[in-house]
């Protein structure tokens, strides 16, 4: 059904999904090192940002350079507030003037929270089935929320094999730079 690709960027997490008829990302940095793995259609179905920190979206810009389309971008709910210290005012511009980018091509975009339900998957493309486990709405809207708290959670049932992505959810040493 699917294979996973786990990429060694660096401090963060990026992995691509191939399926049989579609290529999923989740999170994206230095996706340029591993561009053999990307479709040759230049047709990516969806990318997953768990959260917009560059070291999880900064492949959009690689992507976008390289002329790929976007059919599903799928993106942390987090909301900046004013002198919020958890992301730079440069990360949040930079991520939305890509999410942007990419809507004006056609990309359908969404802000996802976790699933109120779990009675069927978030999204079920190419045989995949993906489940959107956070956040939740209460804790990446409150007033005290930092951008991991709203970090994307997913599980991925590719047919023989389950795996869960967390971003930098809980991240002990992430909230300890941040403080």
């Amino acid at each position: 059904m699917g294979s996973l690709h786990r990429l060694d960027v660096g401090c963060a997490d990026a992995s691509v999904i191939i399926a049989d008829t579609a290529t999923f990302l989740v999170d994206c940095h230095n996706i340029a090192d591993y561009s053999g793995l990307l479709p040759a259609s230049k047709t990516v179905r969806g990318v997953f940002i768990t959260h917009q920190h560059s070291d999880h979206y900064s492949g959009l810009e690689y992507l976008k350079a390289e002329g790929y389309a976007i059919e599903w971008l799928i993106y942390s709910p987090y909301e900046r507030r004013y002198e919020d210290k958890s992301v730079t005012i440069d990360e949040w511009r930079e991520f939305n003037g890509l999410r942007e980018y990419f809507e004006e091509q056609g990309t359908e975009s969404r802000r996802a929270f976790g699933q109120e339900s779990f009675d069927k998957p978030y999204w079920t493309p190419d045989g995949l089935k993906f489940w959107m486990l956070g956040p939740k709405r209460n804790t990446a809207t409150s007033d005290t929320r930092t951008l991991h708290d709203a970090c994307l959670v997913i599980r991925a049932d590719l047919g023989n094999r389950t795996c869960t992505f967390t971003g930098d959810v809980g991240c002990k040493s992430c909230r300890r730079r941040n403080d």
